[in-house]
């Protein structure tokens, strides 16, 4: 009996233009990766998103270098080693040509192409960069917890924040529109132990993205519109920042009328941050048989 070691992700730091960015990476397969999993957190989450600490198993990073993938999780710009970063970088339509130069600088082989899996205002990144490549080895475009469209009340709860500053913030006094909850499905889908390591696993929304987070139903249908790449779109069943889950799912149906692919799933038993659920591993296998299915695709 053979038994398969997990490879542990390792912390990275990356010299990016004139500014450091940290991240995590996993890899399976030093000399021949089957490809590279670029994996964006979302808005206020850290790369730690992607590696659940109170469940291994529940780690795409671990999973997909299992797979014999190179898992790539940066602190996207204006998290981690470049919190506070100018804020002209910070903006989701300057994120992919930073990310893209990262990836380059992991001096790794990033085998047979990249599939970009995005959650959140990572997956608002992650729309950009496959509608609009900056470069020419992305296979394919995976989204989770994407605001594709937002109830009343959660409109006008963002509505409150305060985005003159570096972060989003609410002002002293503001009603709360939301609770930790809502990033959460019900008891007993997620560790609430998870609540104790906000330090790992949080940090602030820097207010240059947050508006691109604001906004999403209004600019999404032009980009998705450009997407020529798979796509595969997850929602949670207990999604509770944005509308409904058909009713996204049945958005989200009709803005990609150009991608090679279109995969709709509904997450069951998971909420918001599906990558911190029970639920992790189930959702991380579709994703990472999507990213086969993309490298199948891709080749020659």
């Amino acid at each position: 009996m053979t038994t398969t070691t997990v490879p542990v992700p390792q912390p990275i730091t990356l010299r990016i233009q004139d500014f450091e960015l940290s991240g995590l990476l996993a890899i399976g397969d030093e000399q021949r990766p089957r490809g590279t999993v670029l994996a964006l957190h979302g808005g206020g989450a850290r790369a730690a998103y992607w590696d659940n600490p109170l469940d291994p198993d529940g780690s795409l990073l671990r999973l997909g270098a299992t797979l014999g993938w190179t898992v790539f999780a940066p602190d996207r710009p204006g998290y981690g080693a470049s919190a506070g970063l100018d804020r002209a970088w910070q903006g989701v339509d300057a994120q992919p040509a930073l990310l893209s130069e990262a990836l380059d600088r992991l001096d790794v082989p990033l085998g047979d192409g990249v599939v970009i899996v995005g959650h959140s205002l990572g997956a608002i990144v992650g729309l950009r960069m496959a509608a609009r490549p900056p470069r020419g080895d992305l296979i394919g475009y995976a989204a989770a917890g994407f605001p594709l469209l937002y109830t009343e009340e959660q409109i006008a709860g963002m509505a409150l924040l305060d985005v003159e500053g570096p972060y989003a913030r609410r002002p002293a006094g503001a009603p709360s529109q939301m609770t930790a909850d809502d990033w959460f499905g019900p008891e007993g889908t997620w560790n609430a132990e998870l609540r104790s390591l906000s330090r790992q696993l949080l940090a602030r929304v820097p207010a240059a993205e947050f508006l691109a987070a604001r906004d999403a139903p209004a600019q999404t249908a032009e980009i998705a519109a450009q997407v020529r790449l798979p796509v595969h779109w997850t929602v949670s069943e207990h999604e509770a920042t944005a509308a409904e889950p058909d009713t996204i799912l049945a958005q989200a149906a009709r803005i990609f009328p150009a991608a090679a692919v279109l995969e709709l799933h509904k997450q069951r038993d998971s909420g918001h941050n599906i990558s911190l659920h029970h639920a992790a591993r189930a959702y991380h296998l579709r994703v990472m048989a999507f990213a086969e299915e993309c490298r199948l695709r891709a080749m020659p």
